[in-house]
């Protein structure tokens, strides 16, 4: 009798079995190509903090894939209480150049602060905004980290990785690319006093959107949350 070559041996299939959670995996994680540089870390350093009355924010931000998930975890402290507006920002190319944190240098009209316009220069613009809903890229969101009476916000979610590069492909042409990206928070007190010449987009006040924190990413092989 001859042997069935149309059967597969025992050993094949487990290899075929085993191999193919990854490839899957693979697939869900990255679609668009964006499997590499998800897994990223930055240190908070202060912006503009000695021109306010806040703290010298720190600490740190960290980002990383699990499974079909993307972990993002913000830890901040130094911040003023309240709300503070906090973004993923680069610059939206196909094949996107590094952002940086902005340093004093970036400002450019010397008016003793380093604004949102001007930080956009060396950051990039806003890519992706930290909020409840991140995939929606909401940036109008009520729902950005809070600050405590003691100054930490601590910000933590998971979305899924295909959901957002395809959000942010779909919006900014661009692929998530985080280990070319910054972290921007954003706020001082309504209350603190800044030059008329410190710029904000449309439905903020210049304390809101005051750039007061900055962390670049860069590629990091740890688990998060």
């Amino acid at each position: 009798m001859k042997p069935r070559t149309d059967l597969i041996s025992s050993t094949t299939l487990v290899l075929l079995l085993a191999s193919a959670p990854a490839a899957a995996q693979t697939d869900m994680i990255a679609p668009d190509g964006d499997a590499e540089g998800l897994s990223v870390f930055g240190r908070v350093a202060p912006l503009n903090d000695a021109q306010t009355t806040m703290q010298a924010p720190h600490g740190e931000v960290r980002i990383a894939p699990l499974g079909d998930r993307l972990e993002i975890a913000v830890y901040a402290r130094g911040l003023e209480p309240g709300m503070h507006r906090t973004l993923v920002h680069g610059f939206a190319d196909a094949s996107p150049r590094e952002a940086r944190c902005p340093t004093r240098d970036a400002d450019i009209n010397d008016d003793g602060f380093v604004d949102l316009a001007e930080a956009r220069l060396v950051a990039g613009i806003a890519l992706i905004p930290l909020t409840a809903d991140t995939v929606a890229l909401r940036y109008e969101s009520e729902y950005f980290p809070e600050a405590e009476t003691w100054g930490v916000a601590d910000f933590e979610t998971r979305v899924r990785i295909d959901e957002l590069a395809q959000a942010v492909r779909m919006r900014h042409e661009t692929p998530l690319a985080l280990e070319t990206r910054v972290v921007l928070i954003h706020g001082v007190a309504e209350g603190t006093l800044l030059p008329p010449t410190v710029y904000a987009p449309a439905g903020l006040t210049p304390q809101e959107a005051l750039p007061v924190a900055c962390a670049e990413l860069a590629p990091s092989s740890e688990r998060l949350l």
